[in-house]
């Protein structure tokens, strides 16, 4: 059995570097600088269309 001690910092970078390939994140040098943006950037928006349509439902269920 193989045991694997990475730290609390690794984790959280290996998921932010799969987080920024999810939406859309190229590893090219021209936009190397900026991928952490970018990223934060389209985070926000799919945080505010989530949060849309949980309202969107909520009134739909509200009114029912």
């Amino acid at each position: 059995m193989w045991k694997i001690k990475q730290s609390y910092k690794d984790i959280c970078m290996k998921i932010w570097t799969i987080w920024k390939h999810a939406l859309g994140s190229f590893s090219d040098e021209q936009t190397a600088g900026q991928d952490d943006v970018i990223c934060i950037v389209r985070t926000l928006i799919l945080a505010v269309n989530l949060i849309c349509a949980f309202m969107i439902m909520a009134n739909v269920i509200h009114n029912w």
